[in-house]
């Protein structure tokens, strides 16, 4: 089985062609007979080089096998090792007496694949440090090291030469279709016979133990490829061959022997593992892993300026949305303004070539229209010259790769892309190819990954965005949202951008200078869709190793294009969550339930719009708009009914408060154990001998009694803010540290803030309110703490008994609905726990343990409320739960509502097994994995069924309680609602006269 043809196999594998663009989460293999041990070896070690999704599934006529992706193959590993699955035929695909049964043991047997619990259950077997691509990485990084060790200090040359080696190696793996690598041991022997080597070799190990003939073979691949792959592209024959001699001058002979017993899998990392060179198949691992070496040998230095490694399931996610596959328009222009390695290129120059196929049917693509593509179709923009080293080599391969190898010699000519297709410069810098005032300076697709970062904006980028033609505001002096400005004016009509950019500077900062931008991006441009990634912010620039640098800081991608919006746009914003699978470290998965819609004018004029429906819903936001109205203490603080500020500062010996000498002071990070309401001044220590930071207020004014202390991180142990009232026998109030806020006031206010901040209704509200906890840190910032919501009058504090006590008081005193409620405690309880901790996860839990069907029969209760009061409380809807065999545990639930006659109110439960539900099942196994695309990929399937005896609604959703709390059944009855009403309104319209 070849490579290529590997590729094509299965129906979830992501095909080279790129028509299939949904998560990969197995390759698939059938085979119609008995297959031998060492092809199943061989179709692991592919597997394993693909690098695209976690799994390799296996059919054999007696035996269906799960192999892990994510581990390095070994000849001298059982291929069982490997196997983390294995199940015997009869058992998988039944047998003709029992066909109902088994087509719904087939279909929840794939369901369990791909709703996660799989790989939950086998999280050690699916490591993404064990994948090709990471093992690569690794592997590079340390030959690097120890070519530095032997001498080989220069970055450019170093590159260089291993990028030399992996090009080689590539054409030593790439085949044609007669199974024929481009380089062979025969292909050498005619290199030997017209006098290019000294002698006959029988591979590249041979060749880089011979230094001369090794630069031999370099200067031949230099002459037929031309290009910038190699030195000496001066403009003339001198600086050409200035270029080879500076080369040669700093790499020795025992560079190449090195890099010859890697490559021979000689030569043992620290791990004490060989180097598994030997494994690595270069015609299968993705093109875009190139990139990767920008993450080797730039990533540490980029790091510090904002700049970070791209993953490729990034980089396909944004490509899918502006520039999809199957798209007849190949003759476009594309710009990355901060290209790095080009990944971003390469992944487009593939769509390109795929889109010439796709509209003129034909298969092979003449080697003058790639190298025409590269001439004209794309352009890269990086100041950093190492990086613009890596996307021209990225590029070259990837050029390479649409050719039949049989044809390299003859065929393929590199253009010269550096200075050129790929231009070294800072973006802003208004040269020749980006020049916002050069009318023919325009792309019809610009994306990438710009950096960010505070204080990043450059010299050239200030002038830029002070000039009066175009003046922009820069938030945080951050860089990256101005490739959003720039690159607007760069488009062609009707071209689109889209960008990654950082969240808590676009969509989160509420500075005067970030209001500005976002108003001024909004007005002028019609944007399309935010993705934001914050929740992801751990996962998507994940860390590869601990040298590896990686960005913790939320993102988001913007999809604009350059012209007025109007007035009533929607935007799509897009707000993924983390799957607890090992399939978030190779796609972006979308839920229905992320999805948003924003309007233009609440873009405009909401600076939290973001913020809250990021996490919330439409409800939450309805909600959230009636708790802004509220008084709150910054309102106080204004009117200076209230005086706070942040806790001291100390450290600083310049200032020594010997006034304070007497005070009490709270310095622990948390408060001291007894009362949720109250502080006793008594219990804390006094603060003695205190010296003050220079930078702290010289104001203490609000360290006065009546005392109110907030803090500001949010508590893991209770899930909630924490404030309590201060009671000193004195009335002296104390001193706090700066993880604490003082507010001074009437002595009734403070009271009703304490319970409010100590309620749930305040860790809900700064949960859809502050940007920072949106974007996973849980402490906010002053400003945002004194906007929570406080009620209208004074709330007992008297004889508070209990947490639970504490919102029961809180909530009456806001008048809260049940529904808002339900919205309140399930983001607390569920949603936010699920995101601040590791371990204490209550969403992720089955929806039932003990064989109480609670959750679900909770969903069902407020999903018939909703349904009933848009249709009328006398509407009959009756509901039925779907309970699987005792101690069996499926990975989806399933509920149904029915639109009966009448309705006793009770909410039934049917057994999983009833012949009807499994005949479902079975049609959801028909014709294999293709058929299950909107439950693997959605995770949720909603089907209205009009042909029982009563239209009922069909919920199936994976077991786990945060698809089935009641904020999900109030929003998605919603949803069904809106459903019936436009099914309705059409239907009335679609009525002629009698």
């Amino acid at each position: 089985m070849t490579s290529d043809g590997f590729k094509r196999i299965g129906v979830l594998v992501a095909n080279p062609d790129g028509t299939e663009t949904d998560p990969p989460f197995a390759l698939v293999a059938e085979f119609g007979g008995r297959v031998s041990a060492g092809t199943l070896r061989e179709l692991h070690r592919l597997a394993w080089n693909f690098s695209h999704a976690p799994t390799l599934i296996t059919i054999e006529p007696d035996m269906v096998r799960v192999w892990s992706c994510c581990e390095a193959p070994s000849n001298e590993t059982l291929i069982e090792d490997f196997v983390v699955h294995s199940i015997a035929a009869e058992e998988f695909f039944g047998s003709p007496s029992n066909r109902l049964q088994a087509g719904a043991l087939r279909a929840l047997h794939w369901l369990n694949l791909v709703s996660g619990k799989f790989f939950n259950d086998h999280a050690s077997r699916f490591s993404r440090d064990g994948r090709a691509d990471q093992t690569l990485l690794s592997n590079l990084r340390f030959i690097r090291t120890e070519l530095g060790n032997k001498g080989l200090k220069n970055d450019d040359v170093c590159h260089d030469l291993l990028a030399r080696v992996i090009f080689v190696q590539f054409l030593f793996d790439r085949k044609d279709s007669d199974g024929i690598a481009a380089l062979n041991a025969e292909k050498l022997k005619l290199l030997y016979a017209d006098g290019t080597l000294s002698r006959s070799y029988s591979s590249f190990t041979e060749i880089l133990h011979d230094y001369d003939d090794c630069y031999r073979l370099f200067d031949w691949l230099n002459s037929k490829f031309n290009g910038d792959l190699f030195p000496g592209k001066g403009e003339t024959a001198e600086e050409r061959a200035a270029g080879w001699i500076a080369e040669q001058a700093l790499v020795k002979a025992q560079h190449l022997a090195l890099l010859a017993d890697f490559i021979a899998g000689n030569i043992f990392l620290p791990t004490g593992q060989a180097s598994l060179w030997p494994q690595y198949s270069f015609d299968v691992i993705p093109l875009e892993f190139i990139s990767s070496i920008y993450e080797t040998f730039v990533v540490e230095r980029a790091a510090q300026d904002g700049i970070f490694y791209t993953p490729t399931h990034l980089v396909d996610f944004v490509l899918d949305r502006v520039l999809p596959w199957n798209d007849e328009a190949w003759d476009i222009r594309v710009l990355d303004p901060a290209c790095g390695s080009g990944i971003f290129l390469v992944k487009s120059f593939q769509r390109l070539v795929h889109r010439w196929r796709y509209k003129t049917g034909e298969q092979v693509i003449p080697a003058k229209l790639l190298r025409r593509i590269l001439e004209r179709n794309l352009l890269g923009v990086d100041k950093d010259p190492h990086a613009v080293r890596v996307a021209c080599f990225s590029l070259y391969l990837a050029m390479c790769d649409e050719i039949e190898p049989r044809h390299y010699w003859t065929q393929v000519r590199f253009p010269s892309m550096r200075n050129r297709q790929l231009v070294c410069s800072d973006f802003f810098v208004e040269a020749e190819g980006f020049n916002t005032e050069d009318k023919s300076d325009r792309f019809d697709l610009i994306i990438g990954n710009a950096p960010w970062g505070s204080d990043l904006a450059t010299n050239a980028a200030k002038v830029w965005a002070g000039d009066p033609s175009h003046e922009w505001p820069i938030p945080n002096k951050d860089i990256g949202s101005l490739f959003l400005a720039k690159g607007a004016m760069l488009l062609a009509a009707g071209g689109k951008l889209a960008l990654i950019q950082s969240a808590s500077s676009l969509l989160f900062n509420s500075s005067d200078n970030a209001v500005g931008f976002r108003r001024q991006l909004f007005e002028t441009h019609a944007v399309e869709a935010i993705y934001n990634l914050s929740a992801l912010r751990f996962k998507v620039f994940k860390r590869k190793s601990h040298t590896t640098a990686v960005s913790s800081s939320p993102s988001c991608i913007v999809v604009l294009q350059a012209i007025a919006p109007e007035a009533d746009r929607l935007i799509a914003y897009v707000s993924p969550k983390t799957v607890p699978t090992v399939v978030d470290d190779f796609s972006i998965v979308i839920e229905p339930n992320d999805y948003r819609w924003v309007s233009s004018v609440d873009a405009l004029n909401d600076p939290f719009i973001w913020t809250t429906m990021m996490w919330g819903t439409p409800r939450d936001l309805n909600l959230m708009q009636r708790l802004r109205r509220c008084q709150t203490l910054e309102a106080a603080k204004i009117d200076r009914s209230v005086l706070t500020r942040e806790g001291i500062i100390f450290g600083d010996e310049k200032r020594h408060l010997a006034s304070m000498a007497d005070r009490h002071i709270l310095k622990g990070r948390s408060f001291p154990e007894g009362s949720m309401t109250e502080l006793m001044a008594s219990v804390l220590p006094l603060a003695g001998e205190l010296f003050v930071h220079s930078r702290d207020s010289t104001n203490f004014e609000a360290f006065a009694m009546p005392q109110l202390i907030i803090k500001q991180g949010w508590q893991l142990a209770t899930r909630r803010f924490q404030a309590r009232i201060v009671r000193s026998p004195d009335s002296q109030g104390i001193l706090c540290n700066q993880s604490y806020v003082t507010v001074h006031g009437s002595e009734e206010l403070l009271e009703t803030a304490c319970l409010v901040y100590n309620s749930m209704l305040a860790t809900y509200f700064l949960q859809l309110s502050s940007g920072r906890m949106a974007a996973y840190r849980p402490e906010v910032a002053v400003r945002d703490l004194l906007k929570v919501p406080l009620p209208e009058g004074p709330v007992d504090i008297a004889s508070v008994s209990s947490q639970l006590d504490i919102d029961t008081r809180i909530f009456a005193a806001f008048r809260l609905k049940d529904a808002e409620r339900a919205l309140i405690e399930d983001m607390v309880n569920i949603t936010m726990a699920d995101l601040r901790s590791e371990y204490d996860r209550p969403g992720q839990l089955p929806t039932s343990t003990d064989g109480s069907e609670t959750v679900l029969e909770n969903y069902c209760e407020y999903f018939t409320r909703v349904l009933k009061a848009g249709f009328g409380k006398k509407k009959a809807i009756r509901s039925s739960i779907f309970v699987p065999p005792e101690l069996e545990q499926f990975p989806y639930r399933l509920v149904a509502f029915e639109l009966v006659d009448n309705d006793e109110g009770i909410i039934r439960s049917l057994p999983m097994d009833a012949p009807e539900l499994l005949e479902k099942f079975e049609s959801l196994s028909e014709g294999g994995l293709s058929n299950y695309r909107s439950i693997l990929f959605r995770r949720t399937a909603r089907i209205y069924d009009r042909q029982g005896e009563y239209p009922t609604i069909y919920i199936l959703k994976p077991d786990a309680v945060r698809y089935w709390t009641r904020t999900a059944a109030l929003n998605e009855a919603d949803d069904v609602a809106m459903d019936f009403f436009s099914w309705m309104r059409a239907s009335v319209g679609s009525r002629t006269p009698a």
